[in-house]
Protein backbone atom coordinates (compact mmCIF):
# COMPACT_ATOMS: atom_id res chain seq x y z
CA UNK A 1 0.00 0.00 0.00
CA UNK A 2 1.02 3.35 -0.85
CA UNK A 3 1.85 6.08 2.18
CA UNK A 4 -1.70 8.21 1.86
CA UNK A 5 -3.70 4.56 1.73
CA UNK A 6 -2.16 3.73 4.52
CA UNK A 7 -2.69 6.99 6.78
CA UNK A 8 -6.30 6.19 5.58
CA UNK A 9 -6.44 2.78 7.26
CA UNK A 10 -5.11 4.21 10.32
CA UNK A 11 -7.94 6.74 10.30
CA UNK A 12 -10.59 5.03 9.76
CA UNK A 13 -9.37 2.14 12.22
CA UNK A 14 -8.96 4.55 15.27
CA UNK A 15 -11.91 6.91 14.56
CA UNK A 16 -14.26 4.88 12.70
CA UNK A 17 -14.92 7.42 10.29
CA UNK A 18 -13.75 8.03 6.81
CA UNK A 19 -14.57 10.15 3.55
CA UNK A 20 -12.36 8.93 0.46
CA UNK A 21 -12.98 11.55 -2.42
CA UNK A 22 -9.86 11.29 -4.09
CA UNK A 23 -9.82 10.69 -7.52
CA UNK A 24 -10.42 7.80 -9.97
CA UNK A 25 -6.71 5.43 -9.66
CA UNK A 26 -6.08 6.45 -5.83
CA UNK A 27 -6.49 3.07 -4.48
CA UNK A 28 -9.89 3.79 -2.33
CA UNK A 29 -11.13 0.14 -2.86
CA UNK A 30 -8.14 -1.05 -1.09
CA UNK A 31 -9.10 1.44 1.28
CA UNK A 32 -12.02 0.70 2.08
CA UNK A 33 -11.28 -3.47 2.32
CA UNK A 34 -8.03 -2.92 4.61
CA UNK A 35 -10.47 -0.78 6.96
CA UNK A 36 -12.80 -2.87 7.37
CA UNK A 37 -10.61 -6.12 7.68
CA UNK A 38 -8.67 -4.29 10.24
CA UNK A 39 -11.10 -3.65 12.43
CA UNK A 40 -12.71 -6.82 11.79
CA UNK A 41 -9.40 -8.09 13.12
CA UNK A 42 -9.38 -5.98 15.90
CA UNK A 43 -12.36 -6.56 16.76
CA UNK A 44 -14.02 -3.21 16.48
CA UNK A 45 -16.20 -4.83 13.78
CA UNK A 46 -18.33 -8.07 13.12
CA UNK A 47 -18.82 -8.11 9.80
CA UNK A 48 -18.05 -4.94 7.89
CA UNK A 49 -20.50 -3.80 4.77
CA UNK A 50 -19.74 -2.54 1.82
CA UNK A 51 -22.35 -0.88 -0.70
CA UNK A 52 -21.13 -0.28 -4.19
CA UNK A 53 -22.90 1.32 -7.39
CA UNK A 54 -24.25 -1.87 -9.38
CA UNK A 55 -21.92 -1.03 -12.39
CA UNK A 56 -18.97 -1.70 -10.84
CA UNK A 57 -19.93 -4.55 -8.08
CA UNK A 58 -17.99 -7.10 -9.86
CA UNK A 59 -15.00 -4.93 -9.86
CA UNK A 60 -15.27 -3.92 -6.47
CA UNK A 61 -15.48 -8.44 -5.49
CA UNK A 62 -12.31 -9.06 -8.05
CA UNK A 63 -10.54 -6.24 -6.16
CA UNK A 64 -11.25 -7.48 -2.35
CA UNK A 65 -10.33 -10.86 -3.25
CA UNK A 66 -7.68 -10.00 -4.20
CA UNK A 67 -6.54 -8.16 -1.89
CA UNK A 68 -7.28 -10.60 0.58
CA UNK A 69 -7.77 -13.63 -0.62
CA UNK A 70 -8.25 -15.96 2.31
CA UNK A 71 -11.45 -13.84 3.25
CA UNK A 72 -15.02 -15.23 3.49
CA UNK A 73 -16.83 -12.75 0.97
CA UNK A 74 -20.53 -12.95 1.06
CA UNK A 75 -21.05 -11.47 -2.72
CA UNK A 76 -24.03 -12.53 -4.59
CA UNK A 77 -23.59 -13.38 -8.67
CA UNK A 78 -25.36 -11.22 -11.17
CA UNK A 79 -28.14 -14.26 -11.27
CA UNK A 80 -29.45 -12.77 -7.71
CA UNK A 81 -30.04 -9.02 -8.88
CA UNK A 82 -32.86 -9.81 -11.09
CA UNK A 83 -35.85 -8.95 -10.33
CA UNK A 84 -37.69 -12.82 -10.24
CA UNK A 85 -35.07 -13.96 -8.05
CA UNK A 86 -35.97 -11.46 -5.40
CA UNK A 87 -37.88 -12.17 -2.22
CA UNK A 88 -41.30 -10.67 -1.13
CA UNK A 89 -41.26 -9.60 2.76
Amino acid sequence: MREHQKDAVYQGVVDGTDLLAHEVGFGKTAVMVATGMERKRLGLSQRPMYVVPKAIYPQFVKEFREIYPGAVVLAPDETEFKKENRRLS
